[in-house]
């Protein structure tokens, strides 16, 4: 059984790579209610990971950082944190997170799911490690969207989901149920933090190119 920390004032932004969890950590950083909302802190999503393993929870560096980060909360003010997910087994363990910070909200983005690989592919596909192709990709992606959105189902009082292309058709609507949400002051101009994406459903840019399964588009 894992140690279990007050979570009231923690959210977390929660989405798969490329779906759009930077842009919204930004905009929701922006309301004077929200923030710190930090960039991915492995450290803390690293220790999460480990509470529930009676093996790994005693240890000292564990609890600490539970410990410091609890430690960060502000009357009036929510503290977050986001997580960019890459989709398999491992991109399940974000379970950990509510079940930790008891009482903790979760905020999930998605995004076409083939619109997230195409971007996934453009930023990952020259290094070395390589990148998933599509035809392994598509499963897991969904898999890992149905099972967020099966959370916001079994816990709708402590999870929402917002879309990353609602955010860029209107980001003032897409935004306003997330901050009613939070119960957090809505920010103003929040359009001028929009930056148009590489990508978007419908556009050419990967006209006459084939997937790497092969397979054209």
């Amino acid at each position: 059984m894992q140690s279990q920390f007050d979570g009231e004032g923690f959210f977390w932004i929660i989405g798969l790579r490329r779906s759009g969890t930077s842009i919204l950590r930004r905009l929701l950083a922006a309301s004077p209610n929200i923030g710190p909302v930090l960039f991915e802190p492995h450290p803390l999503f690293h220790a999460i990971g480990m509470n529930h393993l009676d093996r790994f929870k005693a240890q000292g560096y564990v609890q600490k950082i539970l410990q410091d980060y609890t430690a960060q909360k502000r009357p009036g003010k929510w503290i977050g944190a986001k997580l960019a997910i890459n989709p398999g087994a491992g991109g399940l363990e974000w379970i950990w997170l509510p079940l930790t910070f008891k009482g903790s909200k979760i905020v999930f983005v998605t995004r076409g799911i083939r619109e997230t690989w195409r971007s996934y592919e453009a930023a990952d596909r020259d290094i070395v490690r390589g990148f998933v192709p599509w035809t392994a990709y598509q499963p897991a992606a969904e898999f890992t969207v149905a099972r967020f959105r099966q959370h916001i189902k079994e816990h709708p009082a402590d999870a929402i989901e917002v879309k990353y292309e609602n955010i860029l058709a209107d980001v003032d609507e897409a935004l306003r149920p997330v901050f009613e949400f939070l119960k957090a002051a809505v920010p103003t101009s929040l359009a001028r933090m929009i930056e148009r994406p590489k990508f978007l459903p419908g556009e050419a840019q990967t006209a006459g190119r084939k997937e790497s399964d092969g397979q054209k588009k």
